[in-house]
């Protein structure tokens, strides 16, 4: 159950998030770069934290984007 729960909090999440990453990835944001400008934005990980480039690695993954540089 408390998986599920997370699954699909991750899911609406990622959903939410997608058109901004998408957008940041038009502009050829990195890892690095797309996980400090969702910081500037005060966006946290879905657990709640900072992002980070392994963070955003996650995510990209979970939402079958890619970037041409880290």
């Amino acid at each position: 159950m408390f998986t599920e729960q997370c699954r699909a909090r991750t899911k609406k999440y990622d959903e939410k998030l997608k058109p901004i990453i998408e957008e940041l990835l038009e502009y050829g944001f990195g890892v690095t770069a797309l996980a400090n400008a969702l910081n500037k934005k005060d966006i946290p990980s879905p657990q709640g934290r900072k992002q980070t480039a392994a963070s955003v690695r996650l995510m990209l993954k979970r939402m079958g984007l890619s970037v041409i540089r880290d």
